[in-house]
């Protein structure tokens, strides 16, 4: 299923979704279900995209988000798990070129009295500009049996990877696209 122009997104089945994150604001609300979401967008004006994501009860549910931003992109992503066995998994990779500055906050939360949840948060900014990017990840786990995890990097492409492709014969300029497209 593709989804495009959602601002209110209510799920409760088993879905495979390729979502366009170019909205404002979305609100998704998630119940009972197995949802893999899947976005790759490149932004060319400033954005300010905010998502809430409300998870309740025995859910698994993954985003998978990549972009390019060559202006400033401020991404706000609230996740809230308010129920029982739920699994989150949320990846970020992104990219700032020329101009290009990223700004993602990430607030995770689980609550109280809430049992056998999983909250994962992976977000990665490869930063090919001279602007300065932030990520911002915020957890708030009010339950004792929760996993919670969040790893954030930025940096830029790796000497080692640059250098490896260009030994097979690719240019400087090849290597980076080639490593741009597989992130």
């Amino acid at each position: 299923m593709k989804l495009e122009g959602i601002k209110n997104l209510n799920l409760f089945k088993d879905e495979r979704i390729l979502l366009n994150i170019d909205n404002t604001h979305t609100n998704i609300e998630v119940n009972n279900s197995q949802i893999m979401m899947n976005a790759w967008e490149v932004y060319n004006d400033n954005k300010n995209i905010i998502i809430n994501i409300n998870i309740h009860e025995n859910t698994v549910w993954e985003l998978n988000f990549s972009y390019i931003t060559y202006k400033e992109l401020n991404l706000k992503i609230n996740i809230k798990i308010s129920g029982n066995n739920n699994k989150c998994h949320l990846v970020i990779h992104g990219i700032s070129k020329q101009k290009g500055k990223s700004i993602i906050e990430i607030n995770g939360e689980v609550k109280e009295n809430t049992h056998h949840n999983n909250l994962d948060e992976v977000i990665k900014i490869i930063n090919s500009s001279d602007e300065v990017n932030q990520i911002i990840p915020n957890m708030i786990i009010a339950s004792y049996d929760a996993l919670a995890t969040h790893g954030a990097v930025i940096s830029k492409f790796s000497d080692e990877d640059i250098y490896y492709l260009e030994k097979k014969g690719l240019s400087y300029k090849m290597a980076v696209g080639l490593l741009e497209r597989g992130i």
